[in-house]
């Protein structure tokens, strides 16, 4: 799917946000960042919404999803926008609802191939790769720059071809 401001849907989308931040008293910055942890944590930001989901593997062939959406609050205490705020946060919550039902129907799909294998599992041929992203991240974690690339980390078995 097309993912640009080009798109009838997120032209509605980005209009409706702006309207739902103007009538908050807030000003839209249209930022979106999608984060995803390795390997089952995910954060999504908008102007109106910030959401984290944690896939929990229950078997080889299940997973339980923990979802918490929170919604973008009032500039001020007004009544009017307290329920612009309250509304907005119950439909934002019934459409990532759907997004994410439509999600779930792939989840099994990819947690399928589990069963595929052959010996004991593993993350990756060579797993000292997570530690160096878990001390990539610890570092930037303890004096973060403006921004880092992924791309700075190194491990000993990375090859230009992976």
């Amino acid at each position: 799917l097309p993912f640009s401001a080009e798109t009838r849907v997120d032209l509605w989308v980005r209009r409706l946000e702006d309207l739902v931040m103007k009538m908050l008293g807030q000003r839209p910055t249209h930022d979106y960042r999608h984060l995803h942890l390795f390997p089952n944590l995910l954060f999504s930001f908008t102007d109106t919404l910030s959401l984290v989901q944690c896939m929990l593997p229950t078997s080889p062939t299940t997973s339980r999803a923990v979802v918490r959406q929170f919604g973008r609050g009032a500039a001020s205490g007004s009544r009017r926008q307290r329920g612009v705020a309250r509304i907005w946060g119950k439909a934002s919550a019934l459409i990532t609802r759907q997004i994410l039902q439509e999600d779930f129907a792939f989840y099994r799909q990819v947690q399928r191939g589990l069963q595929a294998g052959e010996g004991e599992g593993m993350l990756g041929r060579c797993e000292e790769r997570i530690y160096a992203f878990q001390k990539w991240l610890l570092d930037v974690a303890k004096s973060p720059p403006s921004y880092v690339s992924p791309e700075r980390i190194s491990s000993p078995c990375s090859t230009p071809s992976e």
